[in-house]
């Protein structure tokens, strides 16, 4: 697996399909591969702690990643945001495969 950090993100909608191995949540799959138990949302100025990993494309890179949200700021849509510093994505895979 992959881990890297960026500078923007943009969520890729519909993907409550594409689920981690071994019945995890991809929030727990975050932790696992990126070492860290208390997340908090990667979002810039968003102070919650993360409650779920979402899936999103890192600046212009077109494959799938798993980054720390809070409910808040997982949204239905294809919204693009710019997130704090060193945060850490977690490769998820392409679509159809199962990280």
């Amino acid at each position: 697996m992959g881990k890297r950090t960026f500078n923007y993100i943009t969520h890729i909608r519909n993907t409550s399909d594409h689920r981690p191995k071994f019945n995890r949540s991809w929030i727990d799959f975050w932790k696992e591969e990126a070492g860290q138990s208390s997340p908090k949302c990667c979002i810039y100025g968003c102070p919650n702690k993360a409650d779920r990993g979402a899936h999103v494309y890192l600046d212009e890179e077109r494959s799938w990643w798993i980054v720390p949200v809070c409910s808040e700021c997982n949204p239905p849509d294809n919204s693009s945001w710019d997130v704090k510093a060193n945060t850490i994505a977690v490769e998820a895979r392409g679509s159809g495969q199962w990280a």
